[in-house]
């Protein structure tokens, strides 16, 4: 059993004493990949059933004001507290985030709520990927980065896939 887990670590390369790290911030990615999966294709899906094709345009623009607050907004928190803060702050707010949009639509599936579900979806993404690579950075060398960061990326692609995937199964 020993013998296999150490074989196994080094196939991926990881070395004593980071295989911990590295499997929580496999599973952190792997969570954020699904999570993002499971929310981008319902967001799509009724944002052109409800609006159409030709609304897009306005999604997008209104996605980069509010991408855009968010940012001021994140970089002014960044400087004034802790990084450990800021980024427990930043999942405690996506969580937030996303479980009022997702009541709010449940309670109300008019055409403002949908427009909100698509228009955030470059927030979501924005700020789910910089809490995590800015974790990993902070638990990181450069160089264990150069070594670990394409393997912890492959967490959020395998669920995505699988997400993405499951999708009609689930539907």
């Amino acid at each position: 059993m020993l013998s296999s887990k150490k074989s196994i670590l080094n196939f991926l390369n990881i070395e004593s004493g980071e295989g911990l790290a590295t499997g929580l911030l496999l599973i952190h990615s792997f969570v954020i990949g699904a999570s993002l999966a499971f929310y981008f294709a319902p967001a799509n899906a009724l944002f052109i059933r409800e609006f159409g094709v030709a609304s897009l345009p306005y999604a997008y623009i209104a996605s980069g004001v509010i991408g855009y607050i968010t940012g001021m907004i994140y970089t002014r928190v960044q400087r004034k507290y802790q990084l450990s803060k800021v980024f427990t702050g930043t999942l405690i707010f996506l969580i937030t985030l996303v479980s009022a949009l997702i009541v709010g639509f449940k309670m109300n599936a008019g055409k403002e709520i949908t427009f909100l579900l698509f228009a955030c979806l470059a927030t979501i993404f924005s700020l789910s990927y910089l809490e995590f690579w800015g974790l990993a950075l902070r638990m990181f060398n450069l160089r264990q980065g150069k070594r670990l960061f394409g393997l912890l990326s492959t967490g959020e692609i395998i669920s995505s896939i699988i997400g993405y995937l499951s999708i009609p199964v689930i539907i």
